[in-house]
């Protein structure tokens, strides 16, 4: 048979079998060769780390007893790939399911409000989540590396995404939002390929930077153009250029490119600097050995001349040098 640990809120132990309320599972041994776990009836909670890697596990039902289930409770049982969740499920805490490889969906429960800090972090095969019309929050990492995850339905209430929740969800194609949201966190879809479309409210009032890095097929056209004003960081360069806006992650590379680009050009503009400064010393000379007014006047013309020349040809190479945004923006558009 297999052995449950369990603690009572007074702090009194029950041992198996017995039915006290407000049980909380803190441990549990599998019999041999047992795959399926029912969690007892009575149950309220599932605590920190109570399965943890617990590898041979395949299936976990939950009775609707159960309101919360704590940190790790269920980190890295590989061979997880279902599970029955509580009816009255309230609380989920960080990682609670992380590196739960074989789990293939999460069909949420009405009462559940947020999805915390890598919750399932690293379910490989997680293709479908489902139950999300309450929830509020999505934490950090909450579904990053779920590379299977295809389907989520509308996150129709929710206010907050945080930072990478979705990042590296390769098989993502589509992810609705309301008006509801508020704050993307930053690289939240980061790594997303397949990513083609995403509805966002026009009202969000903060996104952190690089939300879409990564997402070469995502149709920004469909994203409202405040955002891309309001949040530049957030977007690709190849799509905020358009705007004008010249990411500083991007800058050190777009200018080793122009100058790269412009190498020869710039090499031309000093060698035409250099003539232009012998000619000066030489019309300096007939200047200062000039025989009389007429002579002198024309050298002075000379002078002024090769002077502004000179001004105009170090603008160019100062330009060169440090390009304004505009021209670094007008040859990467072009490419």
């Amino acid at each position: 048979m297999p052995s449950f640990a369990f603690r009572c809120d007074d702090g009194r132990c029950a041992g198996k079998g017995t039915s006290v309320f407000h049980l909380e599972v803190t441990g549990f041994v599998p019999e041999e060769g047992q795959t399926a776990v029912q969690i007892p009836e009575g149950c309220v909670s599932i605590g920190e780390s109570a399965f943890r890697k617990q590898g041979k596990i395949s299936v976990v039902k939950m009775p609707d007893s159960v309101t919360a289930v704590r940190k790790r409770a269920f980190s890295g049982c590989r061979m997880m790939s279902k599970v029955r969740f509580s009816a009255n499920l309230k609380t989920l805490e960080a990682n609670a399911f992380e590196h739960c490889r074989s789990l293939r969906e999460a069909n949420l429960p009405a009462a559940l409000g947020e999805i915390p800090d890598g919750t399932f972090l690293g379910c490989h095969h997680l293709g479908t989540v489902t139950g999300t019309a309450q929830l509020s929050s999505i934490g950090s990492r909450a579904f990053a590396l779920c590379k299977e995850l295809a389907h989520v339905e509308p996150l129709e209430h929710v206010e907050q995404v945080g930072t990478r929740a979705f990042a590296s969800c390769s098989a993502l194609e589509e992810v609705s939002f309301s008006d509801a949201l508020k704050a993307v966190g930053r690289e939240a879809f980061a790594g997303c390929h397949k990513l083609k479309r995403v509805e966002l409210p026009e009202t969000i009032e903060e996104m952190g930077s690089d939300v879409f890095q990564g997402c070469e097929q995502l149709d920004f056209d469909s994203i409202p153009e405040d955002l891309k004003w309001n949040f530049p960081d957030a977007f690709p360069q190849e799509v905020i250029g358009r705007y004008g806006y010249v990411k500083d992650s991007c800058r050190a590379d777009l200018l080793k490119a122009y100058q790269a680009r412009h190498e020869q050009d710039r090499a031309d503009a000093e060698e035409e600097l250099a003539y232009l400064r012998d000619e000066r010393r030489e019309a300096e000379a007939a200047e200062a050995h000039a025989s009389d007014r007429k002579e002198r006047n024309e050298a002075t013309q000379r002078i002024d001349e090769l002077r502004e020349r000179m001004r105009v040809v170090r603008a160019r190479i100062a330009a060169y040098d440090d390009p304004s945004d505009d021209d670094l923006l007008e040859e990467y558009l072009q490419d």
